[in-house]
């Protein structure tokens, strides 16, 4: 138990102070897709295809928002 505490709180360090939300626009789709790849294959559990996100992005893209760690704001990260 203490050894995944001690992970949570190591991991928690690594965040970032502050976060900007930005609401999914289609017309960004081609800068944004990379992040929501490397997103999909590095954090998420459930496999599901990039199909299965877009069906969701296109249908429901006002319920979409991408979080960029502030001040850099960069999509894709290199961790």
């Amino acid at each position: 138990m203490a050894d995944s505490e001690s992970r949570d709180k190591g991991k928690a360090a690594e965040l970032p102070a502050e976060l900007r939300y930005i609401q999914y626009e289609h017309a960004l789709e081609k800068q944004y897709l990379p992040s929501i790849r490397a997103l999909i294959s590095k954090d998420l559990s459930e496999p599901y295809s990039i199909y299965v996100y877009r069906y969701f992005l296109y249908q429901w893209g006002d319920l979409c928002f991408m979080v960029l760690p502030f001040p850099s704001c960069s999509f894709v990260s290199n961790s």
